[in-house]
């Protein structure tokens, strides 16, 4: 590490926050008052998008005290974990549609590959819930009539993304089992050389902020750091958010068509990422 000190710049930031409030929600309305449901993979880009506007109002919140008291770092370091792990999963989904789209396949074939990768992301949350409804079968606190019934209710709450199921206390199956861990969407960045820097830097954040969440020795190491180190790590990140942001509004316009306001948000995060965050490479 340098001597140099490193200051935030509360402008800068507050001015990618109001990116991201003026122009999510335009977005999110796009799909209230759709004649049939979105497909996977504007799901995953609307869950997405929402997940960081709500990160970015609170953070936005509590920046300007953090400049004045370091111990809201930690609930700082927080709210950015999730969204640097939705980053690094949305830069993977990107990654997997330009690849196939470079290598001239099909476009049914790209949409079905894209379409799998998002399903299995939705699903995952599905797939705890339902192990947590078997262990509380196992231990004793419902009857097997009981976890019948949630499972046959849950699958047909999703069954889009859930095998409804085929007999008395079965689980039911994801129609799209891939569940990619985040040590698998850093080696899939990494091995392409396209995306190899922003997916190291975006797996060394998720590390880092992890232990913020998760109690060990490391969290004493990290939370105690030196506030230099903290600053400089808060302004990469959420310059990487500018970026998934872009990446997602690119996403987004990819498989909603004909649709001026998607079109025109698309443009305005491409260019604002290019005039803004000249340090972060967009793909």
């Amino acid at each position: 590490m340098t001597n140099r000190e490193f200051r935030i710049d509360l402008d800068r930031l507050n001015k990618h926050f109001n990116l991201f409030i003026s122009n999510i929600p335009p977005l999110l309305l796009q799909f209230d008052n759709l004649s049939k449901s979105p497909n996977s993979v504007q799901w995953f880009t609307l869950g997405m998008l929402q997940r960081l506007i709500n990160s970015s109002i609170s953070l936005n919140t509590l920046l300007p005290k953090y400049v004045e008291n370091s111990v809201f770092d930690f609930g700082i370091g927080i709210l950015i974990r999730p969204i640097i792990l939705d980053t690094l999963i949305g830069m993977n989904l990107l990654r997997t549609f330009k690849n196939k789209i470079d290598t001239n396949e099909e476009t049914q074939a790209v949409i079905a590959e894209v379409d799998h990768f998002c399903k299995g992301a939705l699903a995952d949350g599905l797939i705890q819930t339902l192990k947590y409804f078997s262990q509380l079968e196992s231990y004793g606190f419902v009857g097997k009539q009981d976890l019948h019934k949630m499972f046959n209710d849950f699958s047909q709450e999703y069954p889009d993304f859930l095998d409804q199921i085929n007999g008395i206390n079965t689980m039911p199956k994801a129609r799209d089992p891939r569940i990619v861990k985040p040590n698998k969407h850093f080696q899939d960045l990494v091995e392409d050389s396209s995306f190899r820097n922003i997916g190291k830097n975006l797996y060394e954040l998720y590390v880092i902020y992890s232990k913020y969440d998760h109690f060990g020795f490391l969290y004493f190491d990290i939370i105690n750091g030196e506030k230099e180190l903290k600053n400089d790590r808060i302004a990469v990140s959420i310059n990487l958010f500018v970026n998934h942001f872009a990446n997602l509004c690119d996403l987004l316009q990819r498989v909603t068509p004909n649709n001026r306001i998607v079109d025109d948000i698309y443009l305005l995060s491409k260019k604002y990422l290019e005039n803004e965050v000249k340090d972060i490479k967009r793909i």
